[in-house]
């Protein structure tokens, strides 16, 4: 009877502020503006367009996935000369490119460029690779790169012994980053060819990246030469696939490593803060299903967990099915409420009756009952209205993150997300119901696809063996590092592999997905020392850690499928535009401090907003109806 009774209050409390809530100015804004920021090339691609190889096609594209812009010069007919080398401000290029193959042809560039090349290495800091650089005698010796290196003694042979695995070096980790000394087991056998050796070599030489033989013998095929000011990097191997025949996640992983990771490190070494980045690699694990109980799963102690996270180091968010909002005992309740460092909530369904949000209808064959697209909004809803309660009861704090019970929704689903300002939603599924997988080759290498809906789609990864060594990529690309698993079978053993994710060697913080998603988003500098910002939620905080003010062009990809209330930016309305399906507004920070910006999606006229709030009020009382009257049977029987 007490149950029934504070269920009843509450249901009177969280009505009473729906009905009190304010409407809010919805003019869109325009914004004055500012100044674009017009940058300059970054890159230099020595090519010949007669021979275009598939190194040529992934130095430009991969320039461009980082946010530089890559110039190319036709080398067949134009000569080399200082001037090539110098961009319109008059400095080097940082970061240039050819292929071993037109480095060795005497009709592309003679003795006089190539000492060019040597001196402008030397003499001013830039960075030379040099790719696919295959067996001496199917490349004339590379009487070429020998000299542009001093003719160190290196030879470069086939490989013979079969390789089933990488070894990076721990000597570069300024260019290695999170790849720095990983050791990872390739699911087949690597095909690069060629190996780089530089047994007999001097000091200038590193080796960055090896294959291991089964005889556990490292064979060389990535090295950095450091010569006077600059640096030159070379690569052996042929390249199978480029950038415009697969998408790049496919040859971003451990089996394809060699084919975009070498020349993603060098591009982000020799460009730094000018390429999309973010300081910080974020982790997360969450819990799906369970309530604040310890009488939910004989596996699941809170305490017991809890002391868990705190000799491993990391963050638990509890998947919390809405349902659950009445069944969270007082003492996992004071828990949460004493280490919101270690523990946090997100919204995992609203029922979690089944296949909540699956196919608006169906056809013979397909596994689960229909969830019409009416019904999805409704749930969408009472698992908010229902989260509140929890909230007002307990003081926990829940975020608009939707982690789909089963799996993910419809597209239009998503939308409907955007529409009640979710930031996100995070599931192992990265293709909405019937949706078509996007077809852009940056595809999933960003830290949020919105190819769908134009709302942030987050996936994560099941906690086990196999999938710990995500870690390592995601991270390099700064994208957050977000396990997930189930209180059952195996479920302390899976917990514990967190131990070997915090022994990877690079700085992780684990955090909860709110303060994760608060924090997501790529910057680079720009040549007049302002910030591009590219960001995907709608509630940002933005750190400026330099000790000067910067302003940063915020930008993000807004379809307008959804209306704009208003954007605030630490409290107050800001003025923004949206140009070619981009919302964009330019901010200033100053040094070492935050800004936080919200982008609040609801109807624009009174009429609008009031019918919407007429529509949530009475999607709340159908609910609660329905509830309330199986209450009422359970009381009295």
């Amino acid at each position: 009877m007490k149950n029934f009774i504070r269920f009843i209050s509450a249901v009177v409390l969280i009505v009473f502020l729906f009905l009190q809530m304010a409407c809010l100015d919805s003019s869109l804004v325009k914004d004055k503006g500012m100044g674009e920021n017009e940058d300059l090339y970054d890159t230099l691609l020595l090519y010949d367009p007669g021979e275009i190889r598939n190194s040529d096609i992934n130095f430009s594209m991969i320039s461009e996935y980082y946010g530089l812009r890559c110039k190319k010069i036709d080398i067949i007919d134009t000569p080399l000369t200082p001037e090539i080398f110098h961009d319109l401000n008059g400095n080097y290029f940082k970061a240039i490119y050819i292929n071993a193959c037109n480095v060795e042809r005497s009709s592309l560039i003679d003795e006089k460029e190539i000492l060019l090349l040597k001196n402008i290495i030397k003499d001013y800091g830039v960075k030379l690779f040099i790719g696919e650089t295959l067996s001496d005698n199917e490349q004339n010796g590379h009487i070429n790169l020998k000299k542009l290196i001093n003719d160190e003694n290196i030879n470069i042979s086939s490989i013979s012994s079969p390789c089933y695995s990488w070894a990076f070096s721990d000597r570069i980790p300024f260019l290695t980053k999170e790849f720095t000394g990983q050791k990872l087991q390739s699911s087949k056998q690597i095909e690069n060819d060629s190996v780089i050796n530089t047994s007999e070599s001097s000091g200038n030489i590193k080796v960055i990246l090896s294959q291991v033989d089964n005889k556990d013998t490292e064979l060389p095929i990535f090295l950095r030469y450091a010569s006077g000011k600059g640096e030159m990097f070379i690569q052996s191997g042929i390249l199978d696939s480029s950038l415009q025949d697969k998408q790049m996640y496919t040859l971003y992983d451990i089996d394809n490593l060699s084919a975009l990771v070498p020349m993603m490190m060098f591009i982000k070494y020799a460009l730094g803060n000018e390429c999309w980045h973010n300081n910080n690699d974020y982790e997360n694990l969450t819990i799906d299903d369970p309530s604040l109980s310890d009488s939910f799963h004989e596996s699941l102690v809170y305490s017991d967990l809890l002391d868990k996270m705190r000799i491993y180091n990391f963050h638990t968010t509890i998947g919390f099915s809405a349902r659950n909002w009445n069944d969270s005992q007082e003492g996992v309740v004071e828990l949460f409420l004493q280490n919101p460092d270690l523990f946090s909530l997100v919204i995992h369904g609203n029922n979690h009756d089944g296949y909540e949000f699956y196919k608006y209808s169906v056809q013979k064959g397909d596994e689960f009952e229909a969830r019409p697209i009416d019904e999805q909004e409704s749930d969408i809803i009472f698992a908010l209205f229902q989260m509140e309660l929890h909230k007002k009861i307990t003081g926990i704090p829940f975020s608009r993150i939707m982690i789909f019970p089963y799996g993910i929704s419809p597209e239009d689903t998503l939308l409907l997300l955007k529409k009640y300002n979710f930031n996100a939603t995070i599931n192992a599924q990265d293709i909405p119901l019937d949706a078509i997988k996007g077809t852009n080759y940056d595809y999933n290498m960003y830290q949020a696809i919105m190819n769908y809906a134009n709302f942030p789609v987050i996936k994560r990864n099941p906690l086990n063996q196999d999938s710990v060594s995500v870690a390592v990529f995601n991270a390099f690309i700064d994208k957050p590092i977000l396990y997930y698993t189930h209180v059952g079978e195996d479920f302390k053993d899976t917990i514990d592999l967190t131990q070997q994710v915090n022994e990877y060697g690079f700085d992780i913080q684990w955090r909860s997905l709110d303060f994760i998603l608060k924090h997501l988003y790529l910057e680079k500098l720009n040549d007049d020392d302002s910030i591009d910002l590219k960001i995907y939620g709608n509630d940002l905080v933005v750190a400026n850690e330099s000790n000067v003010k910067r302003t940063y062009h915020i930008k993000k990809e807004e379809k307008s499928n959804v209306p704009i209330k208003k954007v605030t930016v630490n409290g107050e309305n800001y003025n923004y535009r949206i140009v070619d399906d981009i919302l964009c507004l330019d901010i200033g920070i100053s040094a070492e401090s935050i800004a936080e910006l919200k982008i609040i999606y609801g109807q624009g006229s009174l009429l609008e907003s009031i019918y919407e709030r007429f529509f949530i009020i009475k999607c709340i009382a159908s609910e609660l109806a329905n509830k309330l009257y199986t209450k009422v049977i359970d009381y009295l029987t």
